[in-house]
């Protein structure tokens, strides 16, 4: 049997012999949670999602000759659709992104019961020698025997999963539906008397306000998303929505929270550094908050992907310091640009069960590891004094400006957010409205008092992605 290996970052694939380049010939697709599915919902339900990914593949245009499924696993083999047309990682990531956007557009329905169902792809290498069911076969006798055991770990949590199906099934919903916006808050530089120029503006998540008082917190759907592993697809949608903005307005700044699972390599983050690496401008203007509400996928990957993100000019802040699963080892080895400690720090600091000192001598730490400490939540003028005697460089809050849908540097209108698996163009995430007055002066741009230069390349997604977008920023409601 040929030798295989299963791709990882920084790994390379073994080969039988090493004179022959190995080659990618097997695209892994796996349904994670099918297991779980069967275990709340039966295995109607089940059989359900295996039809309606084989339906998806062949309406994305793989030949059934190409396609070969084994249970809850299926194999496309890229050598039966064109050698030549995916001879190159980039053709594949393509393939790949649009593959998981025809599945896991639309949930799977059977009576009530529905499941949007959460894609992994992975490839399988082999020697040149090697024949496609060798690598099926040899990955199948590597497949952990455990579904028993994640059955019934999903049936004793039954009870608290299915509020978070309903919880983040409903926000996906609005984000296939085009319902879903942005708000914009500044984050502001401190100066010795008060508050100083705008360091650029985080990107935040909100619902339709006709709807927003039924459909509950967005912050809490998005946690919801990170416990299902669906929380890549808003990550993706929303940062592609980001550099559309970046795009259209060469003068502004904006912070896109990604989620720390959402933080590991993928044919979405390969792409978007592809595209990014050939815009330094828009990448020089963007800032990547990464939210640890949840632990990080793993941290050699997460690492990786963030040196990538630094060296095309895209500045790191990790975000809710003090309150998620962020660690001054994390800090060391990430070297964000920008740390943001979180409210409730704040809080605690000025609670007098806590010591007075707890802000302060959080934020000199900080201030080892990052040149920009930025204090979260600042609410009241006691608020603000309390971080400037902390000797924070930055604030944000409501003190200083509430999440506005239609800030005065946004004259297009309202931004929506396109879907990365929907069949909109990230170009379209604009929803156009009359023209209007700038209210007020542009901020000036952070970290820098030169004007970064206008991009003249026009958005779009890579070529042969069009049915995807890519990104995320969390809300805080």
């Amino acid at each position: 049997m040929a030798s295989i290996d299963r791709h990882r970052p920084g790994r390379r694939p073994t080969k039988t012999n090493p004179r022959e380049p190995a080659r990618a010939e097997t695209l892994l697709i796996f349904i994670s949670g099918f297991h779980a599915l069967q275990a709340i919902d039966g295995h109607a339900l089940r059989w359900a999602g295996r039809a309606a990914v084989h339906r998806a593949l062949v309406a994305a245009g793989i030949a059934e000759s190409a396609i070969h499924s084994h249970g809850d696993l299926f194999l496309i083999d890229l050598l039966t659709i064109s050698i030549e047309q995916f001879s190159c990682r980039l053709e594949i990531d393509r393939l790949m992104l649009r593959l998981q956007a025809a599945i896991g557009r639309e949930p799977v329905e059977i009576g009530a019961r529905r499941a949007y169902l959460q894609v992994g792809m992975d490839l399988l290498y082999q020697s040149a020698e090697g024949v496609a069911t060798d690598v099926q076969e040899a990955f199948l006798a590597e497949m952990p025997h455990a579904a028993d055991d994640a059955a019934g770990h999903y049936l004793e949590r039954r009870l608290s999963f299915q509020p978070a199906r309903q919880l983040g099934y409903r926000l996906l919903d609005e984000l296939r539906e085009g319902s879903l916006r942005l708000a914009f808050q500044p984050v502001v530089r401190m100066t010795e008397t008060g508050v100083g120029d705008c360091l650029y503006h985080e990107v935040l998540l909100r619902r339709d306000p006709a709807g927003q008082a039924q459909q509950g917190s967005v912050a809490d759907a998005i946690a919801a998303l990170e416990r299902l592993g669906l929380v890549g697809r808003l990550d993706c949608s929303v940062m592609w929505t980001t550099l559309q903005l970046l795009e259209l307005y060469p003068q502004q700044r904006l912070g896109c929270n990604v989620s720390a699972r959402s933080f590991a390599d993928s044919a979405w983050w390969r792409l978007l550094l592809g595209w990014l690496e050939a815009r330094r401008g828009i990448a020089e203007r963007l800032t990547v908050e990464i939210t640890e509400t949840s632990p990080l996928g793993g941290r050699e990957p997460a690492l990786a992907l963030i040196g990538r993100l630094q060296a095309c000019g895209v500045r790191l802040a990790v975000d809710d310091f003090g309150a998620g699963h962020s660690t001054l080892e994390f800090l060391s080895q990430a070297r964000a640009d920008v740390v943001k400690i979180d409210r409730s720090v704040l809080l605690r600091s000025r609670d007098t069960r806590h010591s007075p000192d707890l802000l302060r001598n959080l934020a000199r730490v900080c201030a080892d590891y990052s040149p920009c400490v930025v204090v979260e939540g600042v609410e009241t003028d006691a608020e603000l004094d309390a971080a400037r005697r902390a000797g924070a460089n930055g604030v944000q809050g409501f003190l200083i400006e509430r999440p506005d849908t239609r800030p005065a540097w946004l004259t297009h209108g309202v931004a929506l957010v396109a879907d990365a698996h929907g069949l909109r163009q990230p170009g379209n995430a604009i929803d156009t409205l009359a023209p209007r007055k700038a209210r007020g002066r542009r901020p000036k741009p952070a970290f820098s008092s030169a004007s970064p230069p206008a991009s003249s390349q026009t958005m779009s997604p890579p070529a042969g992605s069009a049915m995807v977008s890519i990104t995320a920023c969390h809300a805080h409601d």
